[in-house]
């Protein structure tokens, strides 16, 4: 009785046992079986044809009415079961998708995420076995980058521990003498390893919308002009020229200054890293709509196109030559990547690689409401990104 084809079944058999209830009883009555004469309207219409005496108009109109009544029932009879049949048939139909969807389910709980559902059935259904099959896609994929993770993070904790490993036992033997200098490049390894932990717990909380954030009412180009000014004795150091390009305009956002200074310092100095001496950054600012574009660009070595999609990702370095020292620990994109989606923003790259330098963009919604859920990050159309990441 819990099978939903059953229930179906039974609902569709009490609505047509209902018709034929209700249709006996219209023969019985109408039969005049409950009484030895037809109703006076439908007598005193049969008279005034006057082609049989009225003994024989009852007799032949109630043996007409008795053949009327056995024919309907017949016919109630045929239609019930055609209709019971076709009732069983429809709640099989309906259930089975419900079936297969439940089967898919057990197989996914099972740990086989490539499962997925034919969309079929009525347009209720398909939209289930979209929504199902989009599940499974999504949870495939984290599955993958889960299992990513833990294999980078595996390696790359691995690197600093084999030094500080090798390190120590050659002093124990004592093939490196206890020095300062040999201390010291141990201490190098330790503070490694506290900025790849560090880096890993803010994208982590960040990722999870559980990284505790300041958001205020900020002006862009006044905190821009700060950031320029903190970082511009930096790029010349390197011989890199800093410009900054800011409209007159206040442009009033919601962002979390701390961390915020922590995406552009990042991105800047991904920009200082990958920017040839002479070479010039741009920090500057826009409006567009809804939204405040702050834009990072640099006439470095720019980015290939097979790498675009993955800048972003964990541990992933464009170059594969450039080692831990000098390309830091392969969080700083991912890193600023969380920061902007956990203020509520967006953040997108545009290069064209062949030394033609890198844009870096990222827009803040424009002094709007704050929310905490994911469904409060702006859209960005590919429109408003292309116009910005080209001008």
């Amino acid at each position: 009785m819990k099978r939903l084809w059953v229930r179906l079944s039974m609902a569709f058999s009490g609505v047509i046992l209902s018709f034929l209830v209700l249709m006996t009883i219209l023969g019985f009555l109408a039969s005049g079986l409950g009484g030895d004469t037809l109703p006076p309207a439908v007598s005193a219409r049969m008279r005034q044809y006057e082609i049989l005496p009225p003994e024989l108009q009852q007799q032949e109109i109630q043996q007409a009415l008795a053949h009327l009544f056995r024919t309907l029932t017949v016919m109630g009879i045929a239609i019930g079961a055609v209709g019971l049949m076709a009732g069983i048939g429809m709640s099989r139909a309906f259930a089975r998708p419900l079936n297969r969807l439940a089967e898919a389910a057990r197989t996914i709980g099972t740990g086989d995420l490539s499962r997925r559902v034919d969309i079929k059935g009525t347009q209720e259904m398909m939209d289930v076995a979209v929504a199902f099959n989009q599940m499974a896609s999504e949870l495939e994929k984290a599955t993958e980058l889960r299992r990513s993770l833990m294999a980078d993070v595996a390696h790359e904790l691995r690197t600093p521990l084999t030094v500080l490993q090798g390190n120590l036992r050659a002093m124990l033997d004592d093939v490196y003498a206890m020095d300062k200098m040999e201390i010291a490049r141990l201490y190098e390894q330790t503070r490694h390893l506290t900025r790849l932990i560090e880096d890993l717990r803010i994208v982590a909380l960040a990722e999870s919308r559980q990284l505790p954030l300041n958001l205020a009412k900020v002006d862009a180009v006044d905190f821009l002009k700060d950031v320029y000014a903190s970082f511009e004795p930096i790029a010349a150091e390197e011989g890199i020229n800093l410009s900054v390009r800011l409209p007159d305009e206040a442009l009033l956002t919601y962002v979390d200054t701390a961390r915020m200074k922590q995406v552009l310092y990042n991105l800047l100095s991904n920009a200082v890293r990958h920017t040839p001496k002479d070479g010039t950054i741009t920090l500057c600012a826009i409006l567009q709509e809804d939204l405040v574009a702050v834009t990072v660009s640099d006439t470095g070595e720019g980015i290939a196109a097979e790498h675009i999609e993955h800048v972003f990702d964990r541990f992933y370095r464009t170059d594969r030559a450039r080692t831990r020292d000098t390309g830091g620990t392969g969080l700083g994109l991912a890193i600023v990547k969380a920061l902007i989606e956990a203020q509520n923003g967006s953040v997108g790259v545009s290069s064209k690689g062949d030394n033609s330098g890198t844009d870096f963009t990222i827009w803040l919604p424009r002094c709007r409401p704050v929310r905490t859920t994911p469904a409060s990050v702006p859209a960005r159309s590919p429109a408003i990104s292309n116009k910005i990441l080209n001008s």
